[in-house]
């Protein structure tokens, strides 16, 4: 977007509530996945499309940095924690229980389009997928042709490999491709069985699939226990292996998962957990770092810059 469209949008979004936004937050915007061409929308309106997968609506509703827009003002009251994961969740968290206004703005006309690369830190879900053809008739409509430069961009023109998903001895494989998990799509090539659905939402969640296989090591995580069930055949019994297999949709999903492993992890309160990968020539820095120096008028803490000490 423009900087104009940008600040008559910020207008319309901050309209919508009772006092001016601090903080917009989309709760529905589309998704497209640069590896197997599919797209999707997420949308915290609609319904979860499986009762286990219901509780994950506010965790994918209340995070995601790219579909942030704030004020600057808010800074530096509010900053964002020094740390290589989960950062987004925690500035969102800190700013609703300070009272801030955050306002939801539903994006169901194509002002954003997310895109999962391979070398996201996170990955997607939609509950039904949208035509890549109908995008042309967005206002992202004129920017769509750039896709394939974007993705050299954010790669870096490199050759990545996938995640192994490969837990000790055991390994999760998944026939859905790339980053993007399409419900609707998936539940039709599933002869419209929910829970058999639900299983391949699981075995794709952990099977690594749309994650580079130098995620782990870029953001210094260790790798999660694999929970019981996950890769195995779906019992239609009540079985244990059945449950387990079937909660870890839940229990372990998208941003469950996230959770557990960036900010459950043993690391210091704010710290970079993998600080060698961020420097210049690192995993997640291949790029020569251009200089940079603050100008001495510059105040001690700048716009988005965390207060909370760390060193590469």
């Amino acid at each position: 977007m423009t900087t104009s469209t940008r600040r008559s949008t910020w207008r319309r979004w901050s309209s919508s509530s009772r006092r001016p936004a601090d903080f917009v937050k989309l709760s529905a915007w589309l998704v497209h996945d640069l590896q197997s061409g599919a797209t999707g929308i997420f949308d915290a309106e609609l319904e979860m499309p499986h009762p286990k997968l219901r509780s994950l609506r506010d965790q994918f509703l209340y995070t995601y940095g790219f579909s942030f827009l704030y004020k600057r003002n808010l800074f530096p009251t509010f900053s964002f924690m020094a740390t290589s994961w989960g950062e987004d969740q925690d500035i969102l968290k800190r700013v609703r229980e300070g009272g801030r206004a955050v306002a939801l703005f539903r994006d169901t006309v194509g002002l954003c389009l997310h895109n999962q690369h391979g070398e996201n830190c996170s990955r997607s879900f939609a509950q039904r997928s949208v035509p890549f053809e109908g995008l042309a008739r967005t206002p992202l409509g004129p920017l769509l042709s750039a896709l394939p430069d974007i993705a050299r961009a954010l790669t870096n023109d490199r050759k990545t490999g996938k995640d192994s998903g490969v837990y000790g001895n055991k390994v999760v494989k998944s026939e859905v491709a790339g980053g993007l998990f399409c419900w609707d799509q998936q539940l039709d090539a599933r002869g419209r069985d929910e829970d058999v659905t639900l299983k391949a939402f699981t075995d794709w969640l952990w099977s690594g699939n749309g994650f580079s296989e130098k995620r782990y090591e870029k953001l210094g995580l260790e790798r999660p226990p694999l929970p019981q069930g996950v890769g195995q055949p779906l019992l239609k019994d009540s079985t244990q292996a059945a449950a387990d297999s079937l909660r870890a949709g839940t229990g372990y999903g998208l941003e469950s998962l996230r959770l557990s492993e960036g900010l459950q992890q043993p690391h210091d309160p704010g710290a970079i957990t993998n600080p060698s990968s961020y420097k210049p020539g690192g995993i997640a820095n291949p790029s020569k770092a251009l200089p940079f120096s603050k100008p001495a008028s510059a105040p001690g803490i700048g716009f988005g810059q965390s207060p909370r000490k760390f060193v590469l």
